[in-house]
């Protein structure tokens, strides 16, 4: 069975925003680790985004962290190589349209979630695969996404 990656991009919001990331998000987590490959893809720096990982020892959850400002659909693109995936093989889920066109731009579908930065009314612009309103709503997105 071919592997599967899902991308998060919204822990600098919810981090930095609340100085913590809910239980819902870490039982998210703990569900799609099992099926997915999960993967972090952000602006932040990689060496900020491990300590946070860390402190909810979730750190090995993840098979790539990928912080910095390349452009992330060029990382995205990277990654689909490195693990010899297809684009309908991987989801971003972002909290920002930006993110939603990055996804676009390397033929991978997208989640939003409206958490974050930008309103359910912006994500949806950006033509995702979906938006969803919570944390637990991402576990039924994805697997509708991929499988």
């Amino acid at each position: 069975m071919p592997q599967k990656l899902v991308l998060f991009d919204f822990f600098r919001t919810l981090y930095y925003s609340n100085h913590t990331i809910p239980e819902e998000l870490l039982d998210v987590i703990m569900t799609l680790k099992d099926t997915y490959l999960l993967g972090i893809l952000s602006s932040m720096a990689t060496e900020t985004i491990f300590p946070i990982l860390e402190e909810y020892g979730i750190a090995d959850y993840f098979t790539e962290v990928s912080g910095n400002n390349k452009a992330k659909s060029e990382r995205i693109k990277a990654m689909i190589a490195k693990y010899n995936l297809k684009p309908k093989d991987i989801v971003l889920v972002s909290d920002t349209v930006n993110d939603i066109h990055e996804a676009n731009a390397a033929e991978v579908q997208s989640i939003g979630v409206t958490w974050g930065i930008h309103s359910k009314q912006m994500l949806q612009g950006g033509n995702p695969f979906k938006v969803v309103d919570a944390p637990l709503d991402i576990i039924s997105a994805v697997k509708a996404a991929l499988g």
